[in-house]
C-alpha cells in the first residue's frame, strides 16, 4: 500500500466518524495547532540556516541547491563520521495558520580521498539524486492537497543512522498530519568498502530466497510479540482485509550496532497507528544461508 493510498484511507475514515457540527473542525484545528506546537519547541534553538522569516500570506518558499563550498562556509557545519559529512542543502518553509510545511532535504559529500578519486562518488551521488526526487515528490503531493481545505502539516527531517570506517546510513523522516498524523521513513545505505548504494537484495546472494525468510521471521515475532506483550499486527488469522504477507525487495532496513539487519515498516503498514513504525531485528543465524 503505498503514502497515497494511505493516506486517503485515513481522510475517508476520519470523514466518516460522526462528530457534532463545528467539533470537526475544532479537532483537526487542535491537531494541527498541536504538531505546529512540537516542532517549534524542536527547533526553538535552533537557527534557521538560511534566516528566512516566512508570512502567512507567502506560497512555499523553495531555496535552489547551494555550491557546497559555501555550503560548509555557512557556520560549524559538523563533520559526520570518517568519510562523509551530511548538511541541509535546502530547505522548504510554509506556514498560513492551517497549513504548514517543514521539509529539510540533506547531502552527502566526501571528506577524503581514496587513490586520487573521490571515494563513493557516484554512490553520494545517486543518493543526494533520490533523496531530492523523493523530497520534491512529497513536496508536490502536499501542495496538491493545500489546494483542499482544512488543516495539514507536513514535517521532514532526516538523520545520519550509521556513519562509520564500512557503512553509511540515512534516513528521511517523514509525518503527515491531516485528521491524524502518518510516520514514514525512507532509509538510503552506501558500502563504503565498495563505494556502491545499497538496498536490502544486495545483501544477500542471488539466487537466495532472502525475502520470504525474513517475512516468516518477522510473521514469528509478530505472533509471539501478540501473545506475551499484547502488541497488534495485521496478520490473517486476525481476519484483516490486507494482512501482512511479505516484506518488499527493498523494503526499508538498517543494520544495528551488531550488524543485524533491522527490517522498518511505515505506520499502518504492518499495524494499527498506535504501534508507530514498527522495527523486527532479524538474527543472523535466520539469514545464514
Amino acid at each position: 500500500m503505498n503514502q497515497k493510498k494511505k493516506w486517503d484511507e485515513m481522510k475517508k475514515a476520519y470523514e466518516e466518524v460522526t462528530i457534532p457540527e463545528g467539533g470537526k473542525e475544532a479537532l483537526a484545528e487542535t491537531i494541527g495547532q498541536a504538531k505546529r506546537d512540537k516542532r517549534r519547541k524542536q527547533k526553538i534553538n535552533a537557527v534557521r540556516k538560511w534566516g528566512v522569516a516566512v508570512a502567512a500570506a507567502l506560497a512555499i518558499l523553495i531555496l535552489p541547491n547551494v555550491n557546497e563550498n559555501i555550503a560548509y562556509a555557512m557556520g560549524n557545519v559538523p563533520i559526520v563520521g570518517t568519510l562523509f559529512r551530511v548538511i541541509t542543502v535546502r530547505e522548504y518553509q510554509y506556514d498560513n495558520g492551517k497549513q504548514s510545511v517543514s521539509v529539510e532535504v540533506p547531502g552527502i559529500a566526501s571528506e577524503e580521498v581514496s587513490n586520487g578519486k573521490e571515494s563513493g562518488k557516484d554512490a553520494m551521488s545517486d543518493v543526494n539524486k533520490s533523496v531530492k526526487e523523493y523530497t520534491d515528490q512529497l513536496i508536490d503531493s502536499f501542495e496538491k492537497e493545500m489546494k483542499k481545505e482544512g488543516y495539514a502539516d507536513l514535517d521532514v527531517s532526516y538523520d545520519v543512522v550509521t556513519n562509520d570506517d564500512e557503512w553509511f546510513t540515512l534516513v528521511i523522516h517523514g509525518e503527515e498530519t491531516q485528521a491524524s498524523a502518518f510516520q514514514f521513513n525512507r532509509y538510503y545505505h552506501i558500502d563504503k568498502k565498495s563505494g556502491k548504494e545499497i538496498t536490502l537484495k544486495d545483501l544477500f546472494k542471488k539466487d537466495v530466497d532472502y525475502v520470504t525468510v525474513i517475512s516468516d521471521e518477522i510473521k514469528k515475532q509478530m505472533a509471539q510479540q501478540i501473545k506475551e506483550e499484547g502488541k497488534s499486527y495485521w496478520l490473517e488469522d486476525d481476519g484483516i482485509t490486507e494482512p501482512f504477507q511479505t516484506i518488499k525487495e527493498d523494503q526499508n532496513f538498517y543494520l544495528n550496532a551488531d550488524g543485524e539487519i533491522v527490517i522498518v515498516f511505515d505506520e499502518y503498514e504492518v499495524a494499527p497507528g498506535y504501534m508507530g513504525c514498527p522495527e523486527f531485528t532479524i538474527p543472523s543465524d535466520v539469514i545464514s544461508l
